[in-house]
């Protein structure tokens, strides 16, 4: 078979309110598949990704804060570094909670560095 080159990722996350406590659930969910491929042009790289997302809610689903139904959305980003350090990314998600963000992020490593 031939490789294609590209990347998957599944990740889960959990959290829990920090305010308006007594207006959400006591714990939020969302779990992820993620796939990405890096394309080179140049000097340049940028990755483009997209996937699935669902986010939810545990315990109680009346309350203010707390969606009564699960949330499944498709993300749709684009990711580059812009130096040794930086990196920009954006990103689209389609589904019932639509939304887009930006960032612009900073990477660094604790320790010696490995000779």
């Amino acid at each position: 078979t031939r490789k294609l080159g590209f990347d998957a990722m599944v990740f889960q996350s959990y959290s829990v309110p920090v305010g308006n406590r007594h207006n959400a659930s006591p714990a939020f969910g969302n779990s992820n598949i993620i796939v990405s491929k890096t394309l080179k042009c140049g000097k340049r790289s940028v990755t483009p990704y997209s996937g699935y997302s669902w986010y939810y809610a545990f315990g109680p689903k009346t309350r203010t804060l707390t969606y009564d139904q699960t949330m499944a959305q498709i993300p749709i980003g684009v990711s580059t570094p812009l130096s040794k350090s930086w990196g920009f990314t954006a990103e689209y998600n389609y589904g019932l909670l639509r939304w887009m963000g930006v960032a612009l992020h900073y990477s660094f490593s604790f320790g010696k560095k490995k000779s």
